[in-house]
């Protein structure tokens, strides 16, 4: 369990957020990847402090470092709302 989140956080979502989203979508869908909605809910401190510094200089250029509360909230809900669906499907497909 420990060892596929590491690699979903490592590998997964940065090739998916790259290579899929970013180069065909745009910069401001990347935020809404799973990891990134619940870190905006709760940030570290000091990440928060400089991410903070660095989201002033890119907000000159119209770049966003992190989403707004409620864009959070709301990603975080639509993820949690697609894991529950998703893990409600699989335990009725092997009839436990």
């Amino acid at each position: 369990s420990a060892f596929l989140y590491l690699v979903y956080t490592i590998f997964i979502e940065v090739i998916i957020r790259y290579f899929v989203h970013y180069n065909f979508i745009g910069e401001k869908g990347v935020h809404f990847y799973p990891l990134n909605a619940f870190e905006d809910l709760v940030p570290m401190p000091s990440y928060h402090f400089t991410a903070k510094m660095i989201d002033n200089v890119m907000r000159e250029y119209g770049l966003t470092f992190f989403l707004t509360p409620t864009e959070a909230v709301t990603a975080s809900l639509v993820w949690v709302g697609i894991f529950i669906g998703v893990c409600i499907v699989i335990m009725n497909r092997r009839d436990l």
